[in-house]
């Protein structure tokens, strides 16, 4: 249960998700490089989020949006994107899995391994 607990508190203070943009920004930079026409995508990950914040602070508010804000450029559809109190409340957690399996549906598009269908 601890370990349950502390997964979620770092999920929820957004930090864990701006780092999986990190790493899926390295994917969208290759593939800018060697796509004929990749259109519009993001320039860069989100940039100076806070780690280690509670999932309730402004902080991890700013740290999600810096994450919506990249999963938009990343042209996940808005009907994909989760709200920030889905996650900073734990209102809507479906909804941030929905959008986790958008964004990763639009990192295996910019050439990343996924197994995701």
């Amino acid at each position: 249960k601890q370990w349950y607990q502390r997964r979620v508190a770092i999920t929820a203070g957004g930090a864990f998700m701006c780092r999986l943009a990190e790493e899926i920004q390295e994917a969208v930079d290759s593939y800018k490089n060697t796509a004929d026409e990749p259109g519009s995508l993001p320039r860069k990950a989100p940039q100076g989020y806070k780690l280690d914040v509670s999932g309730r602070s402004m902080e991890a508010r700013e740290n999600v949006m810096k994450f919506l804000n990249w999963a938009r450029e990343l042209r996940v559809p808005e009907s994909s994107i989760f709200s920030p109190d889905d996650l900073l409340k734990l209102k809507g957690k479906m909804n941030v899995v929905n959008t986790l399996l958008a964004v990763a549906r639009r990192a295996k598009d910019c050439g990343m391994a996924a197994d995701i269908d």
